[in-house]
């Protein structure tokens, strides 16, 4: 099943879960998985690069590491 819109994300995690108890909650178990996933998967196009200049002139490129939980 392919899911392309944010109510059909929330109609499958209620089936997935299948308890009516919390369907309350869903947009929140969104949220804090939408919060994890932005913690641990690096893109390219979330990195930057900084330059600095040494001493002698020259300059190096930093560039950020990715950290893993």
């Amino acid at each position: 099943m392919a899911i392309s819109t944010y109510s059909e994300l929330q109609t499958a995690v209620a089936n997935w879960l299948d308890r009516d108890d919390l369907t309350d909650r869903i947009p929140e178990f969104i949220a804090l998985a939408e919060a994890r996933f932005n913690r641990v998967l690096r893109l390219r196009s979330m990195e930057s690069k900084q330059t600095a200049s040494t001493i002698g002139g020259r300059e190096i490129t930093i560039s950020p590491q990715a950290t893993y939980r």
